[in-house]
């Protein structure tokens, strides 16, 4: 981990993956000029800053791809079938808490539910430490 100004003085020595959750282009940009050739993928997973996007666009090294799990979910379900891919997840999922005794999940039921937590994330109000599951019905 260093801090973005940091980026340029960065080198590498073989093959680069980014995995940008920021969407800031003032950040991906330099990534992409510090490493060229040697940045293998270049991958969106989400725009915590979202009012930082725009910008230009990097001019070498891949094109940025995006990553959107609904996307993967419904490639891996076509593949494996419903029910395995709901077996798979579940135990990757099962592991994961097991393994994170800091995480306070937290269910919900409902689109009121969903649109409650959705207006406490944005204010802000959600801790990191809390995971959120929730239900349609």
């Amino acid at each position: 981990v260093v801090a973005y100004d940091a980026i340029g003085g960065l080198e590498a020595d073989g093959a680069v993956d980014y995995v940008d959750f920021a969407g800031r282009s003032a950040v991906t940009q330099p990534v992409h000029e510090t490493f060229g050739d040697a940045l293998a993928q270049s991958i969106g997973v989400g725009i915590t800053h979202w009012d930082a996007m725009g910008g230009p666009r990097p001019t070498c090294g891949p094109t940025p791809t995006m990553f959107f799990a609904p996307d993967r979910i419904r490639q891996r379900s076509a593949e494996w079938g419903a029910e395995e891919f709901r077996r798979r997840f579940s135990a990757v999922l099962d592991g994961f808490i097991a393994a994170s005794p800091w995480l306070k999940l937290k269910h919900h039921t409902g689109p009121q539910a969903l649109q409650a937590l959705y207006a406490e994330v944005v204010e802000g109000r959600v801790s990191p430490d809390e995971g959120h599951i929730v239900r349609p019905v």
